[in-house]
């Protein structure tokens, strides 16, 4: 009789055993038809790529950027370079791309903000703050100044580009006077002001002493100031 049951205790337990083992194998093939469902059926693909924050650009040319098929499965989206196909735009300062279920691609972009504009084949271009010449302008714009600089001579944009900046935000009402910024190279930059008076800047540094000096100097009856080395400016008359 102990043997019996020792025996029917010993069956009970492999029972549960293999009902376990039987759970569990169903739990993962459910598990493997939803991931593969997930993963390379038409329920959960790309049906449409929709463009967030732009502005002046195109969003078809982002969408053509971002080659993404569609119909294909937004598991199968490799965003980081969806991101990095779109971020080849000139226009683009920073993109994210994200998946929406069931069947969205959103592109978030930022657009490059303009410091001012230069003149690229005759017609005004503008320019960031890193010296990107990013998008042609229907016309000359006035809240920016104008970058009289080569446009084949990055050095010269990117510091041109980089003092325009660095006025806006030190002193925009200092900016609002100045009509031009010129630079033959990276440490040459020059300031034509209202009233046809010029400030020779020099390199991009030191913009808050610069600002302040600059202020100070245009109280004296110049046609020049000279704020290059802020620590001796000079002027002429």
């Amino acid at each position: 009789m102990a043997k019996d049951r020792f025996s029917a205790r010993s069956a009970s337990r492999r029972r549960r055993k293999y009902g376990w083992v039987l759970a569990v194998l169903a739990l993962a093939f459910v598990v493997a038809g939803v991931a593969w469902a997930a993963w390379s059926s038409s329920w959960l693909a790309v049906k449409d790529v929709r463009v967030v924050g732009i502005e002046h650009g195109s969003p078809d040319e982002i969408v053509a950027l971002a080659r993404v098929a569609p119909n294909t499965p937004l598991l199968q989206v490799n965003t980081r370079e969806v991101a990095q196909r779109v971020g080849e735009a000139d226009i683009v300062a920073d993109v994210t791309v994200r998946r929406e279920f069931p069947d969205a691609l959103i592109v978030t972009i930022r657009e490059r903000q303009a410091v001012g504009w230069i003149e690229k084949g005759s017609r005004p271009w503008a320019v960031d703050a890193e010296g990107v010449i990013y998008r042609e302008l229907r016309s000359k714009p006035s809240h920016v100044p104008q970058l009289k600089v080569k446009p084949s001579n990055g050095q010269a944009v990117e510091a041109a580009a980089m003092v325009a900046s660095e006025l806006a935000s030190a002193d925009p009402t200092l900016l609002d006077r100045i009509k031009s910024i010129s630079a033959k190279s990276q440490d040459s930059v020059e300031l034509k002001l209202d009233g046809g008076k010029s400030v020779s800047w020099g390199g991009p540094e030191k913009t808050d002493q610069k600002v302040k000096t600059l202020l100070a100097l245009l109280k004296v009856k110049a046609t020049h100031y000279d704020v290059s080395a802020p620590e001796r400016p000079t002027t002429r008359k």
